[in-house]
């Protein structure tokens, strides 16, 4: 990935947000669902943790580990098994110190925050082309209302491609639905296969292809079933 090409930019811009970001608030949160954003994010935030730590290592005693990345996964009212298995792998993989929240967005945030006092910072999946999301900056507060906190916005600039490149070079482990034809995840309320994966065959078996062979990324959330919603400060 050192090629000189607008996705290396990306990635270089993304570690610098990364990298000031621990120098601002030492180690910080992370806002974790299991899907393909959070994971490359959940990726990019251990090596940057791991830089910081090189960085400051007066800040690491030569008896203790290094720091665990406190980690939020708000649980969805209608689950996906499949992502919630994910959650767990990745917790061992990374050593997350993770809570799971089985609240609203807003309360487990607040309940998450109640139990990490000195949290003043969260870093959250979030691109651009996301509802609402298109006005947002690397690093914003959050919204009048919702519990204070600055919202890391590290991948912002990142498109779909994007985060399949960086998943599939580096072989990062993901959540195994995205190898059934699910492009974009929620509950098992609002998510379906996306019928741009749909491969004709002569059977009445449907079958898809995996989300890494979506050719148009602007056709990323067809596999959501669309709902009247007000902007969510957090996503």
């Amino acid at each position: 990935m050192n090629e000189n090409t607008t996705f290396s930019e990306k990635l270089r811009e993304t570690v610098d947000v990364i990298d000031e970001a621990y120098e601002r608030y030492g180690v910080f949160g992370f806002s974790f669902n299991g899907g393909k954003d959070c994971t490359v994010l959940l990726h990019l935030l251990s090596i940057g943790l791991y830089r910081y730590a090189v960085r400051h290592p007066e800040l690491i005693s030569p008896e203790e580990d290094l720091p665990r990345i406190p980690t939020v996964y708000i649980m969805n009212a209608y689950p996906f098994p499949e992502i919630d298995e994910y959650i767990r792998q990745a917790k061992d993989l990374y050593d997350l110190d993770l809570i799971s929240i089985a609240e609203p967005m807003k309360d487990a945030l607040k309940a998450f925050l109640d139990q990490r006092t000195d949290m003043k910072a969260i870093s959250v999946g979030v691109r651009s082309t996301d509802p609402y999301s298109e006005h947002l900056q690397p690093f914003t507060p959050t919204d009048k209302g919702w519990p204070d906190f600055m919202r890391i916005l590290p991948i912002l600039n990142w498109d779909y491609n994007d985060v399949w490149t960086f998943l599939l070079r580096l072989n990062v482990p993901y959540c195994s639905l995205y190898e059934q034809g699910y492009t974009s995840l929620g509950g098992t309320n609002n998510t379906i296969k996306n019928p741009a994966l749909k491969i004709e065959t002569d059977s009445d078996e449907e079958k898809y292809e995996p989300a890494y062979k979506l050719k148009d990324g602007s056709l990323e959330r067809m596999g959501r079933i669309r709902k009247s919603s007000s902007p969510n400060p957090i996503r």
